[in-house]
């Protein structure tokens, strides 16, 4: 829930907050495509980023700290840089996107072994309503103060993301309590790239992440 309000409060508003600051069309659509990318490489590399840190939860709990304190930087934007505001906030936005890239994936490893799998559907389907409540309730309040504080320059946004950093630090504080069990990972029981990739139409596990992929690019590019 912690982390639904730093969604509903922070994340959702990045690209108005780049519509303040005079972002252009192309800045908009780098905006949305260069942290979503940088996403997707941090996903990709986060295991062996575990076995580097010899954690999965000290990646989790190091990154989720950084992702919070990157709301600094990205609140003083507005203030402290008037030149080339756009291009900042994308780069501290691909940071950020980047750390919670390495994170998701290292958190569902230890949440699948901390969460019995008898209980995995009902525990993820409440987590996930809750969670989308939170975000909901932060999105509409973060939204009426934008519009209250409109005429106020960027304090409007620099109050919701505040509140998103303050919510992120809360979470950071949660996720220090995960439980994690020992975890001995070798690296000849996960199929290379290639081999991943060639067996994707094959499986259904594989066409489902080739579908996904295909809707998610279309979208993005439109």
């Amino acid at each position: 829930m912690a982390y639904g309000v730093v969604q509903g409060a922070g994340e959702h508003f990045t690209p108005a907050y780049a519509v303040a600051l005079g972002a252009s069309n192309a800045q908009l659509a780098f905006l949305s495509s260069i942290p979503t990318f940088l996403g997707a490489l941090g996903q990709s590399s986060a295991a062996q980023l575990a076995g580097l840190l010899g954690s999965r939860k000290r990646v989790v709990v190091v990154f989720a700290a950084l992702q919070a304190l990157m709301w600094i930087p990205i609140v003083s934007v507005a203030y402290l840089f008037p030149d080339h505001r756009p291009e900042l906030l994308i780069a501290f936005l691909a940071l950020y996107a980047l750390f919670g890239g390495f994170i998701s994936p290292v958190w569902g490893s230890v949440m699948a072994e901390a969460v019995p799998e008898q209980r995995r559907g009902r525990y993820f389907s409440l987590r996930s309503r809750w969670s989308t409540l939170a975000n909901t309730v932060a999105f509409l309040l973060a939204g009426g103060l934008l519009f209250l504080l409109s005429d106020k320059g960027p304090l409007g946004f620099a109050l919701v993301f505040a509140l998103a950093f303050v919510f992120r630090m809360v979470s950071l504080g949660l996720l220090t309590t995960l439980f994690e069990l020992r975890h001995d990972a070798r690296s000849d029981e996960a199929p290379s790239l290639r081999e991943f990739v060639s067996q994707l139409p094959r499986t259904n596990l594989g066409r489902t992440f080739l579908y996904l992929f295909g809707v998610n690019f279309v979208v993005n590019l439109a």
